[in-house]
């Protein structure tokens, strides 16, 4: 069962669609978190990482698809982000400037359809 304010068992990939401070200079973030499971579920709410370059880009091990209509708010803390071994940060990969845009049209149309 899921607890969105306990961190995770395990680390899962996540596209930080946004970063703020909180009144008192808190860092958090917007999260969509990863799934390898059926990374090719055809789908307007999900965002598949799936060839070669990109996932090298984006630091993942396999074909990721990322559920973007389960967006999370969740504090910028070690509890909730650890780094991998050998990272600085919990930061794996970035993603293409192409497959950005192509993240931003889809959550557009998204938009336009919950309207």
């Amino acid at each position: 069962m899921e607890e969105p304010a306990l961190p995770a068992e395990k680390s899962r990939p996540g596209l930080v669609r946004q970063a703020f401070q909180d009144q008192t200079g808190n860092a958090w973030v917007k999260v969509v978190f990863g799934t390898s499971k059926d990374p090719y579920n055809p789908s307007l709410t999900s965002f598949t990482v799936a060839t070669l370059p990109e996932m090298n880009m984006c630091g993942l091990k396999c074909a990721t698809r990322f559920r973007l209509d389960r967006e999370l708010t969740l504090p910028w803390t070690r509890e909730f982000f650890e780094c991998l071994p050998g990272k600085a940060t919990p930061i794996i990969g970035h993603m293409p400037d192409y497959e950005i845009r192509k993240l931003q049209t889809q959550i557009a149309y998204l938009q336009q359809q919950i309207r």
